[in-house]
């Protein structure tokens, strides 16, 4: 029988009521103790191999991603992402998130654009390079604010797929639960 200790989101709900701690984790419903280990991986030999992806589009206030998953002849997946962040007011930014922005930036995990906004340009120059490396069967995307960028990316040849966020994404989750669980992810 499964405790409450058993899961990630038990544990911290375990820690936050019953152990009265205090507590900024939240109710995670991934074990982080599973994230995958660092194995480099050799992009080159996987170029022209089938690629699935998911881009989270942003206006001001918040990062965009583009996730790009490559199936592994091993069962497993690797995984290129990419983060967009407006670079306008980023010192306060950092302040009020408490959140290393610049540092990310200068580490090459995350690409700042100018003023306030994120660049949608820039999201697409990475799309049309990726599509040339692999073979994109599909980017979903969350339709909110995504048109124009959708439009611009379906004329550049790249399939794109709405997926509206909520419950309609939980085969999805479920999925990636799985494959996290069972150690199939290469970040």
């Amino acid at each position: 029988m499964l405790t409450s200790k058993a899961t990630a989101a038990g544990r911290g709900e375990f820690t936050r009521y019953h152990c009265a701690r205090v507590s900024e984790e939240g109710e995670s419903w991934l074990d982080m103790t599973l994230y995958p280990q660092f194995e480099p991986i050799d992009w080159a030999a996987l170029r022209g191999r089938t690629a699935y992806g998911g881009l989270d589009l942003s206006k001001s206030n918040d990062m965009s991603a583009l996730a790009l998953e490559i199936p592994l002849d091993d069962g497993t997946v690797a995984i290129r992402s990419q983060y967009w962040y407006p670079a306008g007011e980023i010192r306060q930014r950092e302040l009020d998130y408490r959140l290393p922005f610049r540092k990310w930036a200068e580490d090459g995990w995350l690409q700042l654009t100018p003023d306030r906004e994120v660049d949608y340009e820039a999201i697409r120059a990475t799309v049309k390079q990726l599509k040339n490396e692999f073979s994109i069967r599909e980017i979903a995307y969350d339709p909110w604010g995504s048109k124009y960028l959708v439009e611009q990316l379906e004329l550049d040849g790249v399939p794109m797929a709405k997926m509206a966020m909520g419950v309609r994404m939980s085969p999805g989750c479920i999925l990636w639960q799985n494959l996290w669980l069972g150690r199939k992810l290469r970040i």
